[in-house]
């Protein structure tokens, strides 16, 4: 089987051509086994849709749409407004228009699709509305992306995101170096780093946490299910085979995998 030789988890300094090939190469896959990652999208909505309930949203701004989990509830809660919506891969860009055109069509919604690197891209104009669901993570300057965000925000704007902290996949992590093999990803910011960078430009920004499981049969299932929500190979190296093989072997048994999201929330009062 091809995914033998092919698994490595996505880790925080990876190229941009790489995780675009591997989002694009999951696209087909990833709205069915994304489970975690819409469960995420539906508790970011609702916490963007309370902080927001005051304020009018005109124009925002989605970053890494996937194949539109988050862009589907902000197109039916945030009817009237200007969308740019992005993602670094074509096709999970287009799974997003197809996936959200009925909502497109029903509400009149005025949403421009663009693919971008958001690490190279210069927006012009100024958003009400900046917001990310589990995407911030493969950024490796989280510093310089916060600092760039805030500059397009309008004053009183709100920057929202949902990340993965770094004791995510501890199973997986112990895993590895009970086995004494490379852990090959992924290299997360911690919670501390996360929330210091946030307060470092937005000395209002509050957090959240949740903890979701997923339960496989074993680790070969675990680590073929990752691959297809796109976070497969980030690094464009592979863990040699007969390594797997071994690995697949003395495991062959049910793993629970946590995913440990932090929920940030920020508004630009200068």
């Amino acid at each position: 089987m091809n995914f033998l030789i092919g698994i490595k988890f996505g880790i925080l300094v990876t190229e941009s051509l790489i995780v675009e090939k591997n989002f694009s190469k999951a696209s087909n896959y990833y709205h069915l086994n994304a489970v975690t990652q819409k469960k995420t999208a539906n508790k970011l909505l609702n916490i963007t849709k309370n902080i927001t309930l005051n304020t009018t949203a005109k124009d925002i701004l989605e970053i890494g749409c996937g194949t539109g989990f988050l862009t589907e509830g902000l197109f039916n809660s945030f009817q009237e407004a200007q969308f740019t919506i992005t993602d670094i891969s074509e096709k999970m860009l287009k799974a997003t228009e197809h996936n959200t055109k009925n909502s497109r069509i029903k509400f009149n919604i005025n949403a421009d699709f663009i693919k971008t690197d958001i690490t190279k891209s210069n927006f012009m104009g100024n958003y009400d509305l900046i917001t990310s669901s589990l995407v911030f993570q493969w950024i490796p300057n989280l510093n310089e992306l916060v600092f760039n965000l805030k500059s397009i925000l309008k004053p009183n704007g709100f920057l929202c995101f949902a990340t993965l902290s770094d004791s995510t996949f501890k199973n997986l992590k112990d895993i590895f170096i009970k086995e004494k093999i490379s852990y090959p990803g992924p290299l997360l910011f911690s919670e501390n780093q996360i929330k210091n960078t946030c307060l470092n430009y937005f000395p209002n920004a509050t957090f959240q946490n949740d903890t979701f499981f997923e339960e496989f049969t074993n680790i070969k299932d675990c680590l073929k299910h990752i691959n297809k929500t796109g976070a497969g190979n980030a690094t464009g190296s592979m863990l040699p085979p007969g390594i797997l093989k071994n690995l697949f072997l003395s495991y062959n048994e049910n793993i629970t995998i946590n995913y440990d999201i932090v929920y940030a929330v920020m508004q630009n009062k200068e």
